[in-house]
């Protein structure tokens, strides 16, 4: 085997299971230009973000750079990055009403979930709010107006950080609970760290 061939493999074998049926970009100014020129659907620009990402660019950067919110930028990373290629097909069909708010929440699940979970959300119709509440699992034990609650504090932090926090009270105590941070991967790991200021070549 040629070196030219050795290096379209080999390129081939680290996007393809990351992006799916991606259109390749030859670098991250590249994929930045397209996102630049709004060109694609927000599938397509979301694989670019999270390609422009992988190849060394910081999104809070991006963020700027399009002139988006952070947190917006970090969900396309996400989806991009994450969301499996028939949700994303989904999510094109304007017929399913399946958006993009939707797709942020079904990429944070496991990659052989996610179908099936588009699925039962288009059958029943569920909204982003009902997608979200069983993501967090909410005891089923609190009153809806205490869940409600609870999910939108959730969503006031999300919108304040761009980090995926779910806010669950005890389910016998209202003014106790727990605050999580969940990461889907090491990238959103970093993220949180750096959000948080956690320096880890200190360690």
């Amino acid at each position: 085997m040629n070196t030219l061939a050795m290096n379209t493999l080999a390129m081939n074998t680290r996007v393809k299971p990351l992006y799916n049926h991606f259109t390749l970009f030859c670098d991250a100014q590249e994929a930045v230009d397209y996102l630049k020129a709004g060109q694609g659907d927000i599938i397509r620009q979301s694989e670019a973000v999270a390609f422009a990402q992988d190849e060394g660019v910081k999104l809070a950067h991006l963020a700027r750079e399009l002139g988006k919110a952070d947190y917006l930028v970090r969900q396309m990373a996400r989806v991009g990055r994450s969301l499996v290629q028939p949700v994303k097909e989904m999510v094109l069909n304007p017929r399913l009403r399946l958006g993009f708010n939707h797709a942020r929440v079904i990429a944070g699940y496991e990659p052989d979930e996610q179908e099936a979970i588009a699925r039962e959300a288009i059958v029943r119709r569920k909204s982003v709010r009902d997608l979200e509440a069983d993501r967090r699992g909410f005891d089923k034990r609190l009153d809806k107006q205490t869940e409600r609650f609870y999910q939108q504090l959730s969503d006031r932090f999300f919108m304040a950080t761009g980090l995926n926090i779910t806010i669950v009270p005890d389910s016998d105590n209202k003014h106790a609970g727990q605050v999580m941070l969940r990461y889907k991967d090491l990238t959103e790991f970093d993220v949180i760290a750096d959000k948080l200021g956690i320096d880890f070549s200190e360690c």
